[in-house]
C-alpha cells in the first residue's frame, strides 16, 4: 500500500488546526456543564445536534485563526520550517491565537455570569468608561487567577505549538511532484471546505444555531467569537429608552394597549367570533416581488395576471396593504415579527439579537406548523427565525422534496413548490391533522427563469407584444413580464390541487406580495406611487376561502397584520406583544394610517400613509414635517389645511413606532 505523499506543509497545518479545534470543542464541553447542563437535560438528541453543529462552527474558527500560517508556510515552502525568523513568527502567532482564544473565551463566560447571554459587541459600551469598567472586572471577578489559569493553560499550549513545528519539520516529503502538489491541493480544498462549513449552496451560518426554542441550547450551539464578530455588523442598532418613552402613549393609544404603563405593548385577545366559519387550516402565501403595479386589477393595461385578478375579485381583498420596509428578507421578518424591519444596513433577520421574538404564530395551537421554500432556509438567516420562535416548525426547503429540479439560484420553480406543499398538505388533511404553513415562492424575480410553453402558458416573444408596450406598463423587461405570466399561472396550480386533494373547502389562503419588482417608469396608478416611490411598498392582501365573504376593503393595513388577523380567523385567543393589529377588529371605516420605513430626500425615514395623504418624518428631533396629498396634482407640495395638532399627533405616531420598533427588538425576547 503506497504511502500518502506527506509534506511538512500538510502535516504542519493539518496538525495545528485540530490542536486548536481539540482545545475549542473542550472548551465547548465545559461551557455545557458549567453553565448549561441544568436547561438542556430535557432536550434529548438535541443536544448531540448542538454539539455536532457547535464542532462544525469551531472547526471554521480555527481554520480562519491559523489562515496566516496556512498561507506563509505554502508560499515560504521550505523557508518556512528552516529559517530562525519563520520559526520564531509560527511559533508566536500561534501561541497569541491561543491567548486570545484563552482569554475571549474567559469574558464569554464572565459576559453570560453576568447578563445570561453570550458576548456580542454590545460589550464595547463598557469601554466609554475603562477605569470603572476595570474596577468592576476587578471586583466582581477573581482576575487574579484567571489571568494565572490562562497564563498556565497558554504555557501547555505553547508546548504543544513547538512540538507540532519540530515533527513537521522532521518530515521527509517523499513522491512525484505532480503526487505531493495533488496532495497540498487536496488539503488546501479541505481547508476550504472546512471553513465554508456544509456541502449545499449556502454556507454554514449562525442561523442553524438556532434550531431549538430552547434559548440556551442555541447558545450553546454558537461559537463565541464568530458569533461576536458576527454582532459587530449590528453594533449601531440598538434602541433608546428615554425616546421610546417619550412617544409611548401615542404607540399605546394606537395598538388598544389595555394597561398602558412601564413600555408594555401586550394585548391579550380571546377568541374572535363573528359570522365567518372557522377555518381547519391557513395557507399563506408570500409572493415574491408581487406589488400592486403588474396586477391588472390594479390598472395595469396589459392584465398579464388574470387568475390573480380573479382570485382578488372572489376574496376579501385589501387593496392598500403596504409592507413597511422593501426586501424579501424584511418582509419574511416583519409578517413572522410583526415588526418592520427598520435596519438600515444588513436586515433585521441577520441581527442575532433581534431573532428572538414572541410572536403570534407560535401560540396557535392544535395545527402543524410548516415552512416551504424553494432553495434554502440559510437565505438571509431566515432559518432561525422559524425555528427559535415557533415551536415544532417543520421545514420544507431543498433537499426535502422527493422530486427536486433545481431551476435557478433560488431552487426549484413554485409551481414545484405549490406540487411538494400539496403532497404534505393532503397528507395532513387525510390523517385529520388540521395545518397552517407559510409558503415562500421566488419565480418572478431575477434571473426570471421560465420555460417556451407549460400548460396552457406560452411564453411571449416581441412578436406577441413590443418592449414599449411592456415598459410603459413598468416592467423592465419582456423577460420580467413573462416571469410574471408565468407565476400567474403556477399560483392556480396550488387552488387546482388543494380543490383536487380535498381541503380547499377547510382551508383559508392568505396571499401577500413582499414588495414591488424592478420597475420602468410607469403613469396610470391612481396616485403618484412611481412619483413616491411609495409603489414599491403597495402590494396586494388577498383572503381566500369558501367561508371568506368576498369584498373590496379600502382601509390602509400593513404587513404586520397579517397574524393577528389569521388568529381571529382561527378563533384562537393569543396575546400580541409587537405591532401588529387585526383587521377583523378594526372597525370598517378606520382611518387610521400604516407605517413604513423608507428613504426620502436621501435618508432613511418613518412614514404614515393615509388614504389620501403621506407624512414622512425625521427619525429624531423635534421638528415637526410637513403633510402631503397622495394624490397626482398635490403630492409634491405641502397641504396646509391641517391644524398643527394633528401634524403634531402624526410626527409623535411616526416616531414612536419607529423607536417602539427598535426597543421591541431587544426587549420582547420569550
Amino acid at each position: 500500500m503506497k504511502r500518502f505523499p506527506l509534506t511538512r506543509f500538510i502535516a504542519y497545518n493539518v496538525l495545528s488546526i485540530l490542536f486548536i479545534w481539540v482545545f475549542l470543542f473542550v472548551y465547548r464541553w465545559i461551557t455545557w456543564r458549567w453553565l448549561y447542563y441544568d436547561s438542556t437535560q430535557e432536550v434529548g438528541n438535541d443536544l448531540y445536534q448542538s454539539f455536532y453543529l457547535g464542532a462544525k462552527f469551531d472547526m471554521r474558527l480555527a481554520v480562519f485563526l491559523l489562515v496566516p500560517n496556512v498561507i506563509l508556510s505554502g508560499v515560504l515552502n521550505k523557508r518556512f520550517f528552516s529559517a530562525t525568523a519563520w520559526r520564531k513568527f509560527a511559533l508566536s502567532y500561534t501561541s497569541f491565537v491561543f491567548v486570545f482564544v484563552n482569554l475571549f473565551y474567559a469574558f464569554d463566560v464572565g459576559n453570560y455570569m453576568y447578563l445570561k447571554e453570550r458576548m456580542n459587541a454590545t460589550v464595547l459600551r463598557f469601554a466609554d468608561n475603562p477605569l470603572i469598567s476595570a474596577q468592576m472586572l476587578w471586583e466582581s471577578y477573581p482576575i487574579g487567577w484567571i489571568s494565572l489559569g490562562v497564563f498556565f493553560l497558554t504555557f501547555i499550549q505553547f508546548i504543544g505549538v513547538r512540538k507540532i513545528y519540530e515533527l513537521s519539520v522532521k518530515v521527509e516529503s517523499h513522491g512525484a511532484k505532480w503526487v505531493k502538489a495533488t496532495a497540498t491541493m487536496a488539503v488546501i480544498v479541505s481547508f476550504v471546505f472546512a471553513g465554508y462549513g456544509k456541502l449545499s449552496f449556502y454556507p454554514l451560518r449562525w442561523s442553524e444555531a438556532y434550531f431549538s426554542k430552547n434559548n440556551d441550547l442555541s447558545q450553546l450551539t454558537l461559537n463565541p467569537v464568530l458569533y461576536f464578530v458576527n454582532s459587530l455588523k449590528f453594533n449601531s442598532t440598538t434602541f433608546d429608552q428615554k425616546e421610546t418613552e417619550k412617544y409611548y402613549p401615542t404607540v399605546a393609544n394606537f395598538l388598544g394597549v389595555q394597561d398602558p404603563k412601564n413600555l408594555n405593548f401586550s394585548r391579550r385577545f380571546t377568541p374572535y367570533k363573528d359570522s365567518i366559519s372557522e377555518p381547519k387550516n391557513v395557507v399563506v402565501v408570500m409572493m415574491e416581488s408581487l406589488g400592486a403595479q403588474p396586477l391588472g386589477i390594479f390598472g395595469n393595461p396589459l392584465k398579464g395576471s388574470p387568475f390573480i385578478d380573479s382570485l382578488a375579485t372572489n376574496s376579501w381583498f385589501l387593496d392598500n396593504f403596504y409592507v413597511p420596509r422593501y426586501g424579501t428578507a424584511r418582509t419574511v421578518y416583519g409578517s413572522i415579527t410583526g415588526l418592520p424591519d427598520v435596519v438600515e444596513t444588513k436586515t433585521a433577520s441577520r441581527n442575532p439579537k433581534a431573532v428572538d421574538q414572541r410572536i403570534v404564530l407560535d401560540q396557535l395551537q392544535g395545527l402543524e406548523k410548516l415552512y416551504f421554500l424553494g432553495g434554502s432556509a440559510n437565505w438571509a438567516n431566515i432559518r432561525a427565525l422559524f425555528t427559535n420562535n415557533i415551536d415544532g416548525i417543520q421545514i420544507y426547503e431543498e433537499g426535502s422534496y422527493e422530486q427536486e429540479d433545481r431551476v435557478d439560484v433560488w431552487g426549484i420553480n413554485d409551481g414545484d413548490l405549490f406540487r411538494n406543499a400539496d403532497k404534505t398538505f393532503k397528507k395532513l388533511h387525510e390523517q385529520n391533522k388540521p395545518f397552517i404553513a407559510y409558503v415562500q415562492t421566488s419565480g418572478y424575480h431575477p434571473p426570471y427563469t421560465v420555460p417556451d410553453t407549460e400548460g396552457s402558458y406560452k411564453r411571449l416573444t416581441t412578436d406577441d407584444i413590443s418592449e414599449e408596450q411592456v415598459q410603459k406598463a413598468g416592467f423592465t423587461s419582456l423577460d420580467q413580464y413573462n416571469s410574471l405570466r408565468y407565476f400567474d399561472h403556477n399560483l392556480k396550480v396550488l387552488f387546482d390541487q388543494a380543490k383536487k386533494s380535498g381541503y380547499y373547502e377547510d382551508t383559508v389562503f392568505v396571499l401577500f406580495g413582499d414588495h414591488n419588482g424592478r420597475i420602468s417608469p410607469y403613469y396610470f396608478m391612481e396616485k403618484p406611487e412611481m412619483e413616491t416611490g411609495l409603489g414599491q411598498l403597495h402590494v396586494p392582501l388577498i383572503i381566500h376561502g369558501a367561508m371568506i365573504p368576498k369584498r373590496v376593503d379600502h382601509r390602509m393595513a400593513n404587513l404586520l397584520d397579517v397574524y393577528p388577523t389569521v388568529a381571529d380567523l382561527l378563533s384562537q385567543s393569543y396575546t400580541n406583544y409587537t405591532l401588529g393589529r387585526s383587521l377583523l377588529r378594526r372597525p370598517d371605516n378606520d382611518p387610521s394610517p400604516t407605517f413604513a420605513f423608507e428613504a426620502y430626500q436621501g435618508k432613511m425615514s418613518p412614514v404614515l400613509i393615509l388614504p389620501e395623504h403621506f407624512y414622512w418624518s425625521d427619525k429624531s428631533g423635534d421638528n415637526i414635517a410637513p403633510i402631503y396629498k397622495y394624490t397626482k396634482e398635490g403630492f409634491d407640495k405641502p397641504d396646509t389645511s391641517f391644524d398643527a395638532e394633528y401634524l403634531k399627533q402624526l410626527d409623535s405616531l411616526s416616531k414612536g413606532l419607529y423607536q417602539s420598533t427598535l426597543y421591541l427588538y431587544f426587549n420582547n425576547k420569550k
